[in-house]
């Protein structure tokens, strides 16, 4: 996965939620399904967009970005703080 890729699925995400449910999301033993239910409940997001999030989390992960998008994630909270 390229920089550029990485930056897209961090949108579809968004940073909030990739940092809130990041332990979730990393814990492969968690099914799509359940995650997908989670964020459906917990966010009252639409199945769609919870399907994305999701889908592009694991992406992340599976491709070894994680602490790049960590990484991303901390660089923009810094940077909208100051």
């Amino acid at each position: 996965m390229d920089h550029a890729r990485l930056l897209r699925n961090l949108r579809s995400i968004g940073m909030g939620c990739y940092v809130a449910y990041h332990d979730a999301f990393s814990d492969f033993s968690n099914s799509d399904d359940n995650l997908i239910n989670l964020l459906i409940d917990a966010e009252q997001y639409t199945p769609l967009a919870s399907v994305t999030r999701v889908s592009k989390s694991r992406e992340i992960m599976r491709a070894g970005r994680d602490r790049d998008a960590l990484k991303i994630i901390s660089q923009a909270s810094a940077w909208r703080r100051a």
